[in-house]
């Protein structure tokens, strides 16, 4: 089994799609901040030994979000940097992870990272609060089942 993991900072954009209507007919296309926000994680992942590989066989993904928390979530004065004790733990607004993860799957196989996204078969994604806006990825190819797995 392989791996590699990768971070990107920034804000991650959710995908979606808009309608635009023409009389009778409509037209659906990808909004500019998902095209932008895709081609700021290319940038961070182009540099990879595993741009072109075309890994074959099973997958596993691994990706954490980090949202800044906002200022409503931290003391004043005194407690100026803490958070408060009423803050969330979790990160339970939108958006949803199935379009959290969509667009970075989308620039994984543009780049040539996998064949196809229907090889991954395990994919653990979590939000959560950090410091930082921030997407930490981890691929993993699962050459074989371990030894206790096979069945």
């Amino acid at each position: 089994m392989g791996s590699r993991t990768f971070k990107v900072v920034g804000k991650a954009t959710p995908h979606s799609y808009k309608a635009q209507n023409f009389g009778k007919f409509a037209s659906i296309y990808t909004p500019k901040n998902v095209k932008e926000w895709k081609a700021f994680v290319q940038t961070y992942l182009q540099s990879s030994d595993l741009v072109g590989k075309k890994i074959e066989g099973p997958i596993r993904l691994d990706m954490d979000f980090f949202f800044e928390r906002p200022k409503s979530h931290f003391g004043t004065g005194k407690n100026l940097g803490v958070i408060k004790k009423s803050a969330p733990e979790f990160h339970i607004k939108k958006p949803d992870t199935e379009n959290l993860l969509k667009p970075v799957k989308d620039v994984m196989t543009r780049l040539g990272f996998f064949k196809d996204d229907s090889q991954i078969v395990s994919e653990h994604i979590r939000k959560q609060w950090g410091v930082i806006s921030m997407v930490e990825i981890e691929i993993s190819w699962l050459d074989e089942l371990q030894e206790g797995e096979k069945k």
